[in-house]
């Protein structure tokens, strides 16, 4: 499928369509309108909002306490409660409550330094085992960000991708492991998203396998945005894959696939490729119009998110 970019702004969190299961409070709310659910989620404490994210069938609350909660975690002094109230659901068999826990802890997790240090009850959150793991489960049936709006879904998945290329190398054996199992036994549909990871990631181990899974990946289908994806991770692991993307061009009948290799072998190795006219140059880009070269002009988590 011919791939488009969205430029997002900042993610917002939880702006998704959020429920949760009712807590003591919720159950008195006089009035459940939008506005009425939102006041009373800015009045309650942050571990009676806990039980407003979990999935059921009350409106409103599962957003307005995500966003509250959120909210709160920017201000240090709530984030050691927060993460103390939260930890525990990373591992939750409530998707809901898993994904918003996880999305904040993440957020907790990517303070700057500088912040940190002109704050001093700012709380050090580093990546654990036990987040990268949960960032790695939520990244099934990834799909590319079509908004900017949602939590749950394709840019909560964005974000998994984001905060596991900024941490995952501080546990990068637990994370490695992780990820080439889900490459090897996911549907192979979805196994790109983790040979993208593996990719960046500078992994050594199985890296034909990785590449292999990249390079068939740049065929053209129904999938969003994934050969922009694909063709900037193997741009990232160098000229060891020309071979394989030389021996995938000879036996490929894809126009998208065929346009991509051509233009990631110029790119991996610009002085065997003679002159190029630029018209030839913007005909290899199939990709996307937003991007006058897609491996040159784009990366992942910089300034367009996909």
């Amino acid at each position: 499928m011919k791939i488009t970019i969205l430029w997002l702004g900042a993610w917002m969190l939880f702006l998704g369509p959020l429920v949760a299961s009712p807590s003591p409070a919720a159950s008195q709310q006089p009035d459940s309108s939008r506005d009425a659910v939102y006041e009373r989620a800015a009045e309650l404490p942050t571990s009676a909002l806990i039980d407003w994210l979990r999935d059921d069938e009350i409106r409103w609350n599962g957003m307005a306490a995500g966003e509250e909660i959120s909210r709160r975690s920017r201000v240090p002094a709530h984030q050691a409660e927060i993460i103390r109230l939260l930890e525990p659901h990373i591992r939750s068999t409530d998707m809901q409550l898993k994904e918003i826990a996880v999305g904040v802890l993440q957020k907790i997790g990517r303070i700057d330094v500088g912040q940190r240090a002109r704050d001093k009850q700012s709380v050090i959150f580093p990546a654990s085992p036990a987040l990268l793991a949960a960032s790695i489960d939520l990244l099934k049936n990834y799909r590319t960000c079509r908004g900017t709006k949602w939590i749950r879904g394709s840019a909560f998945q964005r974000d998994c991708v984001l905060y596991l290329l900024r941490q995952g190398r501080s546990h990068f054996k637990d994370v490695e492991l992780r990820l080439h199992h889900e490459m090897n036994t996911s549907a192979e549909y979805q196994r790109w998203i983790y040979a993208f990871l593996l990719a960046h990631l500078d992994s050594k181990s199985d890296t034909k396998r990785i590449a292999k899974t990249l390079l068939k990946q740049l065929r053209d289908n129904i999938q969003h945005d994934d050969a922009l994806m694909c063709l900037n991770a193997l741009y990232h692991m160098g000229i060891k894959i020309a071979p394989l993307a030389r021996e995938t061009l000879e036996s490929s009948s894809d126009r998208q696939q065929i346009a991509c290799l051509k233009l990631l072998l110029l790119e991996l190795s610009p002085q065997s490729a003679g002159e190029i006219s630029r018209t030839e140059l913007r005909e290899l880009n199939v990709l996307t119009w937003k991007c006058a070269n897609p491996i040159r002009s784009w990366k992942f988590g910089r300034d367009s998110h996909i």
